[in-house]
């Protein structure tokens, strides 16, 4: 009889703490999305979608995908912490979109770039954010010669084979001089 009393009387304490935390942690419904429309809506255009960059000597190639919002009419990049910025005028068309915006004489090194997209009434997307690498004289300067492991000469077939040591993973061509 004793253990009936104390299973009834611990489900009755969890019980009553359950309905205390359900009664104190209620507010209003709309308290949590209030604060977001003090002022009015806020409408968004569609974000520019699959940013890539792809790194150059003293430039940089940023391509991207407009996809959903047929009222897209300009597209903003910026860099040095939006102290820098160039305006892309586009022309959205019923199907996926693909910006491609080159950006030269950039100083060599590494920058973050934003993405926002326009309409005619002015606003704006969320960013989009894409971090590319531009190349110049330093990276010139520290790329190294591939070595040769061995090269051999048949004298019948008149041909070289020869054979590589390692490559680095940013090499896409070797030119043989």
């Amino acid at each position: 009889m004793n253990f009936k009393k104390y299973v009834f009387q611990s489900l009755y304490l969890v019980l009553t703490i359950l309905a205390i935390n359900l009664l104190s942690s209620c507010g209003k419904q709309d308290d949590s999305y209030k604060e977001f429309l003090a002022g009015g809506e806020k409408v968004y255009t569609g974000r520019a979608d699959g940013l890539l960059a792809y790194s150059g000597n003293g430039r940089v190639l940023l391509s991207w995908l407009l996809v959903s919002d047929p009222k897209i009419t300009k597209c903003k990049v910026f860099w040095n912490n939006k102290t820098d910025s160039s305006v892309v005028s586009v022309q959205k068309t019923s199907n996926v979109d693909t910006v491609k915006v080159t950006l030269n004489n950039l100083i060599e090194g590494a920058y973050t770039f934003q993405v926002y997209t326009y309409d005619n009434a002015g606003h704006s997307s969320i960013k989009s954010e894409v971090i590319g690498t531009v190349y110049g004289n330093t990276y010139a300067a520290s790329i190294a010669n591939r070595p040769i492991n061995n090269a051999t000469y048949n004298a019948t077939t008149k041909k070289v084979l020869i054979n590589w040591f390692g490559i680095s993973s940013q090499a896409v061509k070797v030119e043989i001089v």
